[in-house]
Order: structure tokens, then C-alpha cells, then sequence
């Protein structure tokens, strides 16, 4: 969108960010849980989101939600009677007389168990729909507003943790390689096994989004 502002004589164009609803896709092992984000890329007047969320009830397995950071003191009302046939409905509000601020907002996170049969790179879609829930932005004074909804999706990956190579073993070419990425002579994996293999550390939390000089070589599966 296009506003105008006066400025003297005459009027310059602002452009305004628009408004988007995104999934935050993620990766994980076969047979684990993985928490995707919804987030909604805000314009600074939304109060409230509703949706419908689409999944392959063979590959994924809902398990739970739970209310975004943005969101404390709102209201979650879901719709899960079609759970089962991979459809889930949510609407997701603001407390009342309340609006997103400009940026970044996240508004819920969904939690699914992985199939087992998952392989490395298998891309599970989370699809946006009107069903069970419509897919609609809404004002603190209930206008709807504009604004766009973008899909995303989980990635399998396999393998263990510090087998940079991805051989299926972990030994002295993993350790090499990551000292290269380290240091800046290689470029790091940016994405999907590759980068959760490197990302070793800190070991309680399975990594912490970067591959550094903390990286620990330790044999244990990704994800």
C-alpha cells in the first residue's frame, strides 16, 4: 500500500509494510516433536487473527498450542474437531482496546510429533485455508484489514550431531571442517541437516542458531 504525506508544496509517497501472516518453518528428526511458529509481520493496528491451518495427518501429528510471547493477556479460541484430517482453526486476539506494535509478532506456536518414516529433506507443508477457520485480520474496532497469509513448512533431516561431512560418521574430517567454518574459510550450512549437524552447541539446548567457536563434536541424533 501507498500513503501520501504533505511535505511543502507538494506530497512524497510512504510506502507501508504490508501486513503478513507467516509459518515459521522448522526442521526436525523423524519421530520428534518440533514447535512451529505463527507469526504476523505487523503494521501496527491488528488486534486479531483468525485462520485455518492445513497438514499431512500421515506425516505430522498435532499435539498442542500454546499462546505467542505477543499475545500475553489475549484470548486463543481453537478449533480442533478436525484434528485428526490435518485441519486445525484458530483464532488468536489481542486483549481488548489493544494492538500489535510494528514488526515481527509472534501469535502462537503449534506443536506436532514427526513421523517415523520421515526421510532427510521430506518438506511437510502447513497450509493456510478458510477451514476450519477463515483466514482474516482484524482491527481493534473489528474492521477487517488487508494483509496476506504465507505457508511454510517442517523439513526432515537425519543423522547425528557433528557429522558436518553427513558420511553417517562422526571423526577427524568433521573436526577439520568445522574449524574451517569457524574461522571463516568455509562458509557454514545454512539450512536443514547440514546446518543442525554443525549447530552442536550448547549441548542441553541441541545448539543455539549458530554455527561458532562453541561447537562441540558429540556423536547423538539431530533434531
Amino acid at each position: 500500500a501507498v500513503a501520501l504525506i504533505s511535505a511543502g508544496m507538494g506530497a512524497a509517497p510512504l510506502t507501508v509494510a504490508p501486513r503478513v501472516v507467516r509459518v515459521a518453518s522448522q526442521t526436525a528428526a523423524p519421530g520428534s516433536q518440533v514447535v512451529v511458529p505463527v507469526q504476523l509481520l505487523s503494521a501496527g493496528d491488528e488486534n486479531t487473527v483468525t485462520f485455518g491451518l492445513h497438514f499431512n495427518p500421515a506425516k505430522l501429528t498435532y499435539v498442542s498450542y500454546a499462546a505467542g510471547a505477543d499475545v500475553a493477556g489475549g484470548t486463543i479460541i481453537p478449533n480442533l474437531t478436525q484434528k485428526d484430517n490435518g485441519q486445525l482453526g484458530f483464532l488468536v486476539g489481542k486483549a481488548p482496546d489493544t494492538v500489535h506494535t510494528a514488526g515481527t509478532r509472534t501469535l502462537i506456536t503449534i506443536t506436532f510429533s514427526v513421523a517415523s518414516g520421515v526421510v532427510a529433506d521430506e518438506m511437510l507443508p502447513l497450509v493456510f485455508a478458510d477451514l476450519p477457520s477463515a483466514r482474516r485480520i482484524f482491527s481493534v474496532n473489528s474492521t477487517q484489514l488487508s494483509g496476506a497469509f504465507a505457508n511454510g513448512q517442517v523439513t526432515g533431516v537425519t543423522g547425528v550431531e557433528g557429522d558436518i561431512n553427513g558420511d553417517g560418521e562422526v571423526d577427524g574430517g568433521d573436526w577439520v571442517r568445522l574449524g574451517r567454518i569457524v574461522v571463516g574459510l568455509d562458509p557454514a550450512p545454512t539450512a536443514g541437516g547440514g546446518f543442525m549437524r554443525a549447530d552442536c552447541a550448547p549441548f542441553a539446548t541441541r545448539g543455539n542458531g549458530e554455527v561458532d567457536e562453541s561447537e562441540e563434536i558429540g556423536e547423538r541424533p539431530v533434531g
